[in-house]
């Protein structure tokens, strides 16, 4: 006896789940003569399929005398998100008056009800099992209400179903009467259902259809391909020459693999051949492995033989890690020799625990020992410093005299937005920053964002960095850019500047470059 809800494979996952709940719900058997999934799945409307000649299922006489009352459908999505909370919904629209599924629909997407894809799912398939004609003004109210994914999920499961029973005329209706986000929904929806009996044939149809929307398909031809058949779906992946489609086929095959063992997945990568298509696997399975288990994947990856590659390879990993967990990537971090899986682990995740939490980074980042501390100092003020500035300043000039409290100091002044912040919170900032190298760097990217403006204040500002050395050289700098720009201001500028005489006459009559004119002579 089979048991479930009918459901486009374009949302197995959800259908997996439904199926579940439905084996204690009903058996359609028990409920449709001949079995819900021996009739013929709804259409777009019942004269496009009497024009394919495609048979109307006649539903058996249903009770169905339930008026949509808010307040009672309301009380049932309130529910917790249980199989009582579904068998309550199911036995509600199984009543329910097909001229209310409308409400029932507009209820659900207004409330946002715990478990709202499947309230979703529900109602749109119990509507195109009473009356698929009707469950088409679905795309519509979805379309009113500004829903976007509610008509993408009526679409899918309507074009899915109709290319299992007739590919020809759900592919000529899709051209006739859909365009835009409509139309790319249901050629993907066609596409996938065709993968899961053919994928060969699945994967020569997505050629002939809109080229900008191919690596959907791709990803949905080969993720049930390799599932299916992983040596022909290898074939079919090695045989494709344009890397702009390898990597949604290699995503759609890794996403299949890793969800049923990454080890098998690690296998499939292994008997690949060497070559691009291999890098690429590699490349996605890292990626979608640290999506969910950022451990084992950095463990598989530091040990594979040292290159850059690998090392960038660490960071990706590092940085979903830090995504997935910053307070894990962390600490972990902490337990590491030194070494790239450490430096990557504790950059990435000091910078996302910064974003999430920067009181809590800051009061980690100042326990660290020496060596550790003053990178982890300088990430956390960094990116700190982005979105509060004021709060990072404040933190930085509570730590101890020191080069570490310098440098923090000089990456908020690296950091501030010198070109669009109020003059006067300028000012006070650099009021609070004492004498010394921190308030130098912050002068220096003060000085240099005033160049294009304001070219005799940058100049001014410039002058008074305390340290000679870092003095002169931001001033050379700032006069070299402007004699480009201006040469006769800059050059008035350069003759009235204390610059000692030989770095006034360098700005003045520059000596050719001896490797630029061996390089072009």
């Amino acid at each position: 006896m089979t048991t479930g809800l009918w459901l486009s494979p374009r949302w197995l996952s959800l259908g997996s789940l439904l199926g579940l709940v439905s084996v204690f719900v009903f058996s359609p058997n028990d409920v449709f003569p001949g079995g819900l999934f021996n009739s013929v799945p709804p259409a777009p409307s019942v004269e496009i399929l009497k024009s394919h000649h495609i048979a109307v299922p006649v539903l058996p006489s249903v009770n169905r005398t339930q008026v949509f009352h808010a307040g009672e459908f309301s009380s049932i999505l309130r529910q917790p998100l249980t199989y009582t909370r579904t068998k309550m919904l199911l036995a509600y629209l199984d009543r329910l008056r097909p001229e209310d599924f409308p409400k029932a629909l507009e209820q659900v997407e207004i409330e946002g009800a715990g478990g709202k894809e499947i309230c979703l799912d529900l109602v749109i398939g119990q509507w195109m099992e009473v009356d698929p004609e009707g469950a088409l003004t679905a795309v519509d109210e979805a379309h009113r209400l500004e829903s976007s994914e509610l008509a993408g999920k009526i679409i899918g499961d309507v074009y899915g179903s109709w290319a299992g029973r007739d590919l020809a005329g759900a592919l000529a209706d899709v051209k006739e009467t859909l365009t835009g986000d409509d139309r790319k929904t249901a050629l993907e929806a066609i596409v996938s259902r065709v993968a899961q009996t053919d994928p060969a044939q699945a994967l020569a149809l997505a050629r002939s259809l809109d080229k900008t929307q191919l690596d959907d398909y791709l990803l949905a031809i080969f993720d049930p391909w390799v599932a299916r058949d992983p040596k022909a779906a290898t074939e079919a992946l090695l045989q494709i020459s344009d890397p702009q489609q390898v990597r949604p086929a290699v995503d759609g095959m890794v996403q299949r693999l890793l969800a049923e063992d990454p080890q098998t997945a690690l296998e499939w990568l292994n008997h690949l051949p060497d070559g691009k298509i291999r890098e690429s696997a590699e490349d996605r399975l890292a990626f979608q492995w640290a999506g969910f288990d950022p451990a084992e994947a950095m463990k598989w990856m530091t040990g594979l033989p040292h290159s850059e590659k690998r090392d960038s390879q660490i960071d990706d990993i590092a940085v979903e890690w830090a995504i997935l967990d910053a307070t894990w990537a962390v600490t972990h971090a902490g337990t590491l020799p030194p070494g790239k899986q450490k430096e990557s682990l504790m950059t990435w995740g000091m910078a996302q625990w910064s974003y999430n939490d920067a009181d809590a980074a800051w009061a980690w980042a100042n326990r660290l020992p020496p060596g550790e501390k003053e990178n982890a100092i300088g990430t956390v003020i960094g990116y700190w410093s982005e979105y509060d500035p004021e709060a990072a300043t404040t933190a930085a000039l509570a730590m101890p005299e020191g080069k570490s409290r310098q440098d923090a100091l000089g990456s908020i002044g690296r950091g501030w937005d010198w070109k669009t912040a109020d003059p006067s919170a300028t000012a006070a900032w650099l009021a609070r920053i004492p004498v010394g190298p921190g308030r130098d760097t912050a002068l220096e990217s003060y000085s240099r964002s005033l160049l294009e403006t304001d070219p005799e204040r940058a100049l001014q500002i410039a002058a008074t960095a305390s340290n000679i050395q870092a003095r002169q050289k931001q001033l050379t700098s700032l006069l070299e850019d402007w004699m480009q720009r201006s040469p006769s201001k800059a050059t008035a500028a350069v003759n009235r500047s204390s610059l000692p005489p030989a770095v006034k006459e360098q700005l003045l009559h520059p000596k050719p470059d001896r490797n630029s004119f061996h390089r072009f002579h």
